[in-house]
């Protein structure tokens, strides 16, 4: 499916609108589960459940084992990971 200009950037602007609200309850995870390391390792594998959904939607095919044998992709997982646990390391003594 493709998206028209305008489209992206309505997506873009409820993305941006939606990194607050995100924060917020991602910050009351933490405090429920009380170890940011496994709230990170929570919302890895929401996302990677999700991800996987989305493509089983889509059947993508030789897309996914392209992506598979890319090892930049795993590069992107692992900062991915880095990005999220940082944040929810930092956050909460400065909020």
């Amino acid at each position: 499916m493709l998206l028209t200009q305008s489209q992206l950037f309505a997506l873009m602007i409820a993305a941006g609108m939606a990194v607050p609200v995100m924060a917020a309850m991602n910050a009351s995870l933490g405090r429920a589960v009380g170890n940011p390391s496994l709230t990170v390792a929570v919302l890895c594998g929401v996302a990677l459940c999700t991800a996987l959904f989305l493509l089983c939607l889509g059947s993508p095919g030789p897309a996914v084992r392209s992506w598979l044998t890319n090892v930049s992709s795993y590069l992107d997982g692992v900062l991915f990971f880095v990005y999220i646990g940082s944040i929810k390391h930092a956050a909460p003594p400065i909020v």
